[in-house]
């Protein structure tokens, strides 16, 4: 029987450095890493990484697509023996060329050992949904069905949702960076538009949500944006990925 890398008896041999901005990907990678036993380091941007690229024995490193040309151009002049892998989720451009690496997110133990074991999907060979009936779609926290009616119908709907996806999690980050930066007014311009952009899909609890951090952000209450912030971060981010895996699988998603 052919041992998998996951099985083998060293699996400290191999490590790997992680480089994705959206948080909850992140973890679900990191924690996919971690549950094959293998040695894994997240880092938060791009100085960061090439940091570690250069004074670290890594064996992989998994970046955001936005950053994967210049891993692949610069970082391997630092360490041209780490191999470096495309974090994309299905709705997301895969990279130029087909000869490279990806790993889908949300990131699974599977996945990831295959990617371990030099059985990876490669760009050329990455599959396109065809995308599911968005009548058939349940998932917790939309309300579907007055979705598709705001947006003109099932298949924009699918559309919508994709691009959300992808503007939720910046419009977090710009959140997130407004906030350390004490900028309660950037922080409601932030919060206004995921309020729009949620209410557009049918989020409307999220919506509400959103609108208080608005309001908050505008009026300089501090003290609520801390205590009601980051569970808006939560929900938002949990609501992403359900969105994510709904599209991906067509079937409920709870």
């Amino acid at each position: 029987m052919t041992v998998g890398f996951a099985q083998a008896a060293v699996p400290e041999q191999k490590s790997v450095l992680v480089c994705e901005p959206r948080r909850i990907y992140a973890e679900s990678l990191v924690s996919a890493v971690k549950e094959l036993g293998v040695h894994c380091k997240l880092v938060s941007d791009e100085f960061a990484l090439y940091e570690e690229m250069k004074g670290g024995e890594w064996s992989f490193v998994f970046v955001a697509a936005p950053l994967y040309d210049n891993v692949r151009i610069i970082g391997l002049r630092l360490n041209p023996s780490i191999r470096p892998v495309c974090l994309v989720t299905e709705f997301d451009d895969a990279p130029a060329g087909r000869g490279a690496s990806i790993l889908v997110l949300p990131a699974r133990p599977p996945a990831v050992e295959d990617i371990l074991n030099g059985r990876e999907t490669s760009a050329g060979a990455m599959k396109r949904p065809s995308g599911p009936d968005a009548r058939s779609l349940i998932i917790e926290g939309l309300d579907v069905q007055k979705g598709i009616v705001q947006t003109g119908g099932p298949e924009s709907y699918v559309s919508v949702l994709s691009v959300f996806m992808r503007d939720a999690f910046e419009k977090l980050g710009k959140m997130r960076e407004s906030l350390e930066a004490d900028d309660l007014s950037g922080y409601a311009t932030h919060a206004h538009a995921l309020k729009s952009a949620a209410a557009y899909i049918g989020a409307f609890e999220l919506s509400e949500a959103a609108r208080e951090l608005e309001r908050a952000g505008k009026e300089g209450d501090a003290a609520f944006v801390g205590a009601c912030g980051n569970a808006f971060f939560e929900k938002m981010e949990g609501l992403i990925v359900r969105i994510s895996g709904a599209l991906k699988t067509g079937v409920h998603n709870r």
